[in-house]
C-alpha cells in the first residue's frame, strides 16, 4: 500500500490510518512523501478485519534525507501515546 497527502497515481491511502484498515497480514504500507501525518494510531485486532500481523510500515527517505512524520492530532491528550499496540 502507498500513502502520500496527494492522490496520485498509485498511491492507495491518503492516510496512515485508512492504510492500516485495509491492510492485510505480511503487507507493507509505504510512505511516499514527507509530508506531516497528524493520526494517533491504535493497533489491535479490531483495528483491520484481516488483522496486523507482520504489517510493516516505512517512510521512503528523500534525496535531502527527510521522511514524513507522525505527529498527534490537534486535541489529542498528552499523556495518551501516539501509536499503542495490543
Amino acid at each position: 500500500w502507498y500513502v502520500a497527502k496527494n492522490k496520485l497515481e498509485g498511491i492507495h491511502h491518503l492516510s496512515i490510518g485508512a492504510a492500516l484498515k485495509g491492510a492485510s497480514p505480511g503487507d507493507t504500507i509505504v510512505i511516499t512523501d514527507r509530508q506531516t501525518y497528524a493520526e494517533a494510531l491504535s493497533l489491535n485486532n479490531n483495528y483491520s478485519a484481516a488483522g496486523l500481523a507482520n504489517v510493516t510500515i516505512k517512510a521512503e527517505i528523500s534525496d535531502d534525507g527527510k521522511r514524513a512524520r507522525l505527529v498527534p492530532p490537534p486535541g489529542h491528550p498528552v499523556t495518551q501515546p501516539l501509536i499503542s499496540i495490543e
